[in-house]
């Protein structure tokens, strides 16, 4: 019975393969199906052009080398590599390790239009570069929206955590602890009627500034 089975109830990897192969040569008529699979492997391509990357530079830390491959997939290459988001803010790291601050601004703003499903990042990501000018009032505003925007996944602010990150600013500021809290009221208030709308809280947060003696 064994071999019977062998013989007539299933086929043989040799043969699953030539159907297999048979099955892709005939779907590659199809202009649409060939269209698709050429672009599946042009982002593999991209992707493997990467990882080589990276690896070259753990070897040889040639920063400005790496800094170019990911300039090709993400803006240069045609079609240029999508739905890496990943890649879209390990450029930014790049840059600022390369202190190449106002490419990573520029490039962040760019996000700011098309990557809205990564806006708390890029937020905290500009919050970052501000806070490595020494430009303090405003690198706290963009915590605070940075943080605005993660609480709208699900509906809850991280307050202990924003706490934490916006005392080391407010540090730099001379302000106390109640004035950080009052901040993290702000965006708690905001959450609470899920307003989400950046513009408001900001509004709120220059008014704090006048009351804190921060800005005239």
């Amino acid at each position: 019975m064994g071999w019977f089975s062998t013989l007539f109830g299933k086929k043989s990897k040799r043969i699953q393969v030539l159907d297999e192969e048979e099955i892709r040569k005939r779907n590659m008529k199809d202009p649409e199906y060939r269209r698709v699979m050429e672009s599946i492997e042009w982002q593999d391509q991209l992707i493997a052009k990467v990882q080589a990357a990276r690896s070259k530079y753990e070897e040889d830390k040639n920063i400005d080398e790496l800094i170019g491959v990911y300039e090709f997939v993400l803006f240069k290459a045609r079609p240029p590599i999508k739905n890496m988001r990943g890649l879209c803010l390990a450029l930014v790291e790049l840059y600022r390790k390369n202190h190449q601050n106002d490419k990573a601004w520029g490039y962040l703003n760019n996000l700011t239009l098309t990557r809205q499903d990564i806006l708390d990042k890029i937020r905290f990501e500009q919050c970052k570069i501000l806070k490595a000018e020494k430009k303090y009032t405003d690198a706290m505003r963009f915590l605070m929206c940075g943080y605005l925007h993660k609480s709208k996944w699900n509906n809850q602010f991280q307050k202990e955590m924003f706490v934490k990150e916006a005392s080391t600013i407010a540090n730099r500021l001379k302000w106390n602890r109640d004035q950080v809290e009052y901040l993290a009221y702000l965006i708690e208030q905001r959450v609470g009627s899920k307003n989400y709308n950046e513009g408001s809280l900001i509004e709120s947060y220059e008014k704090a500034l006048v009351e804190f003696g921060s800005r005239k």
